[in-house]
């Protein structure tokens, strides 16, 4: 397996000769699958000190983990059907989010909520429109709403889609992330300018040196 670093703590002493020291702390674990898991303390971790013996300065103890993961889950995209608008329209989009699942959806700082614009129905690709970003928590059953006005690069009328992914870049470690994307489509109808010279005046007769 591999250990990851959780912290240090410093210690300036003095420690008398048959002394100790009491330290707690609160520690976010990276665990999200169950399971059983190791927690280490190594006591003066680079040897800084010069010790008698180095050989008893690590002690661990063992904790049992029972995943309780979050499920994100879109249940509301919306969106105007149709818009007709020059190039380059402005929409409002609204989406809403609900965590399915049975333990709280915190982020490790946050997580990232995406929505972008495709030619096609496939929730795969398109164009990137704004991300929401979202510290948590969600409790199982909770959910949470976001409102954004976009700019879509579209310049031709036609059938686009929306398409909103959930904890885009599953950092949540969710029971399931199948259900974290919904599609959307939307009629654009292009209504470009243009521009027409109506005038264009210059002098008949100019006169002055070369």
């Amino acid at each position: 397996g591999t250990a990851r670093s959780l912290g240090s703590v410093s210690e300036w002493g003095p420690v008398a000769v048959g002394g100790s020291y009491w330290s707690s702390n609160t520690w976010r674990l990276p665990m999200v699958l169950s399971g059983t898991y190791y927690l280490f303390v190594s006591a003066d971790e680079g040897n800084v000190l010069y010790e008698a013996n180095t050989n008893n300065n690590v002690r661990r103890a063992s904790i049992v983990f029972n995943a309780r993961p979050p499920d994100l889950a879109p249940v509301a995209l919306q969106a105007p059907s149709s818009v007709t608008a020059p190039p380059y329209p402005t929409v409002t989009v609204v989406w809403c989010v609900t965590n399915q699942g049975t333990g709280l959806a915190l982020g490790n700082s946050i997580w990232t909520d995406q929505l972008y614009l495709s030619t096609t129905s496939n929730p795969d690709g398109g164009t990137f429109l704004v991300s929401g970003y979202e510290p948590g928590p969600v409790l199982p059953d909770g959910s949470y709403w976001r409102t954004n006005t976009v700019q879509l690069p579209v310049v031709h009328s036609g059938t686009y889609y929306l398409v909103f992914k959930a904890d885009a870049d599953n950092s949540l470690g969710e029971s399931d992330t199948d259900n974290n994307t919904v599609v959307v489509p939307i009629e654009l109808n292009i209504t470009p300018s243009d521009l027409a010279p109506v005038a264009f005046q210059v002098p008949n007769v100019v006169a002055g040196p070369p």
